[in-house]
C-alpha cells in the first residue's frame, strides 16, 4: 500500500475503558448550557409548517420502504422480529464505535443500537416519509418576518445535488455582498435535552401521533455495553441514540430551526444554507461578522457550537467535504483531498492477505472517477489498482460519479492551500512500480493534511 500520510494510526475498540470514557465524556456528559425552554420564535416548530408537512408526509408515505438497499436475509430478519417482538424504544444494547484515527482521540463513541429490529423498525416507514418531506420543505425558499431564508435538510441528497445548490446560491448571490459561514457543535448528541424535544414532540404528534408515542416512550432509557472484561450499565434522559430512524432527520430539524432562530435574532436578511445533523454552511446577508456572537445565540438554546467564517468557498468544509471550481462557472462537491490522504485504505476489518488487492482496488476504483483530472490521485490511486487476487466481498464501496465538468485544481490548491500542483511529487509517483509499499513524506502533502485535518476556525 503506498502512503502520502502519516506513520501510524489509533485504533478504538469495545473496552471497558473506551466504555467509560464514552459515557462520562460524550453521552452522559453535563449539558454545557441547560434550558428550560428555546428562546426566540420558532422557524419549523409552529402549526402552519406543521400543516404544510403534513401533506408532503402523505404524499411520501411508501409501505415497505425500508427494505431498500437491503439484503433478502436482512429484510427477513427484521420482518420476523417486526411479527413476534413487541417494540421496547427505552433499551439500548450499545457498543464501541470501532474507528481508526490519525490523531490520537480523547473521546470514544458509542453506537446505542436497539435490542431487537422491532425497536426501531417498527414506524421505520413514517420516519422515512418524514425525511422525505423534510427535504421537500426545505427546498423552498420563504420569508420568515422580514428575512429571506432558503435553508435545506441535506438528509439523504447526494454530493451532486448539494453542488448544484450551492453553484446557484453562488451565482444568485454574484451582485450582493454576502459571507461564507460554517458551524458544528460540541457533541451534539449528547447536548441534546427536553426542551428540544417538545417541539419536536409537537411536529410528530401533528403528523402521526404513533411517531410521539414512539419518542417519548424513549426519552428515558437503559443501557448496557458488553465489553471484553464485563458488562456496563447505564440509565440516561434524553441526549439522542445513533440507530434511532430519526437520528438523522430529527438533529437535523433541530438544528435547522435553531439556526434559522439565531439568524434572525442577529439581523440576517438574507441566509441559505445546507444543515445535516450538526454540520452547517450558509451564506449570510446581513448580520454581524463576530462569529462569537452566533455561538452566544446557540448557547441561549443549549449549543455548544464553533462557528467561523471564510473568505472562499474552496476554503470551506461540509459532511468532511470540500467544493473544487470547475471551468463552466460551478462547483463539485469532493471529500477533502488531507482525510483521503490520510486514511482511504485504513480498515479495522481483518483482511485476509489473498483478498488484499482485491480491497485495494475496489476502495481506489470507487475514488478514481471524481479524482481523474487530479493527475497526482490519479497516479496515488491507479497504484493501488495493480492485482485482485481472490475478490473482496466485504463492505461495497460505491463507486462515484465524475463531475460533468473539468475541475480547476490549480485554483482549488490556490485558494484552500495556498499550495501550487504537486508536479515534483506526482513526478515521483510516476516512477514508481505498481505494488510499492511504503510511506511518502513530502511538504506539498503535510500541508495538505494539516489544513484538512484541522478544525476550520483554528486553520
Amino acid at each position: 500500500m503506498l502512503g502520502l500520510a502519516f506513520k501510524r494510526c489509533w485504533v478504538t475498540s469495545n473496552c471497558i475503558h473506551n466504555a467509560v470514557n464514552a459515557l462520562a465524556l460524550r453521552h452522559l456528559v453535563q449539558f454545557a448550557y441547560p434550558i428550560t425552554e428555546l428562546p426566540g420564535e420558532p422557524y419549523l416548530y409552529r402549526p402552519s409548517v406543521y400543516e404544510e408537512l403534513k401533506r408532503d408526509f402523505h404524499a411520501c408515505y411508501r409501505e415497505g420502504a425500508w427494505r431498500t438497499g437491503k439484503s433478502l436475509r436482512r429484510q427477513a430478519v427484521i420482518q420476523d422480529s417486526l411479527d413476534w417482538d413487541e417494540p421496547r424504544e427505552d433499551r439500548a444494547n450499545s457498543h464501541i464505535k470501532t474507528s481508526i484515527e490519525v490523531q490520537v482521540p480523547t473521546k470514544s463513541r458509542l453506537i446505542q443500537a436497539f435490542h431487537r429490529p422491532a425497536d426501531n423498525y417498527a414506524l421505520a416507514d413514517l420516519h422515512r416519509a418524514y425525511t422525505d418531506a423534510f427535504v421537500r420543505w426545505t427546498s423552498v425558499p420563504r420569508t420568515f418576518g422580514d428575512m429571506y431564508v432558503h435553508v435545506r435538510s441535506a438528509c439523504g441528497l447526494n454530493h451532486q445535488h448539494i453542488a448544484e445548490q450551492i453553484t446557484e446560491w453562488v451565482r444568485e448571490l454574484a451582485n450582493q455582498q454576502y459571507r461564507i459561514f460554517m458551524d458544528d457543535v460540541t457533541n451534539m448528541d449528547g447536548s441534546i435535552q427536553e426542551a428540544h424535544f417538545r417541539p419536536h414532540l409537537d411536529l410528530y404528534q401533528a403528523l402521526d401521533p404513533r411517531l410521539a408515542r414512539e419518542l417519548r416512550a424513549g426519552l428515558r432509557y437503559k443501557g448496557f455495553i458488553r465489553t471484553r472484561q464485563g458488562v456496563v450499565n447505564y440509565m440516561a434522559y434524553c441526549t439522542v441514540r445513533s440507530g434511532a430512524q430519526d437520528t438523522s432527520s430529527g438533529q437535523t430539524s433541530r438544528r435547522l430551526d435553531m439556526f434559522v432562530r439565531a439568524c434572525r435574532s442577529l439581523g440576517v436578511r438574507q441566509v441559505r444554507a445546507f444543515v445535516f445533523g450538526d454540520d452547517i454552511i450558509a451564506f449570510l446577508v446581513g448580520g454581524p461578522s463576530d462569529p462569537k456572537l452566533y455561538d452566544a445565540q446557540h448557547a441561549l438554546m443549549g449549543l455548544k457550537c464553533r462557528a467561523c467564517f471564510v473568505e472562499e468557498l474552496e476554503q470551506a468544509d461540509f459532511l468532511s467535504c470540500a467544493f473544487v471550481p470547475d471551468v463552466a462557472g460551478g462547483y463539485a462537491m469532493l471529500p477533502k483531498l488531507g482525510r483521503l490522504l490520510a486514511k482511504l485504505f485504513w480498515t479495522w476489518r481483518d483482511i485476509p492477505p489473498r483478498r488484499l488487492g482485491s480491497y485495494l482496488h475496489q476502495v481506489a476504483e470507487a475514488f478514481l472517477p471524481r479524482f481523474q483530472s487530479f493527475e497526482l490521485m490519479a497516479v496515488w490511486l491507479s497504484r493501488h489498482m495493480h492485482r485482485q487476487d481472490r475478490p473482496w466481498t466485504g463492505d461495497a464501496v460505491r463507486i462515484q460519479a465524475p463531475h460533468p465538468h473539468l475541475l480547476d485544481w490549480p485554483t482549488f490548491l490556490s485558494k484552500r492551500y495556498s499550495l501550487p500542483l504537486p508536479v515534483e511529487l506526482t513526478a515521483f509517483l510516476g516512477t514508481l512500480p505498481p505494488g510499492t509499499i511504503g510511506i511518502i513524506e513530502h511538504p506539498w502533502s503535510r500541508a495538505v493534511l494539516e489544513y484538512d485535518l484541522a478544525d476550520p476556525g483554528a486553520r
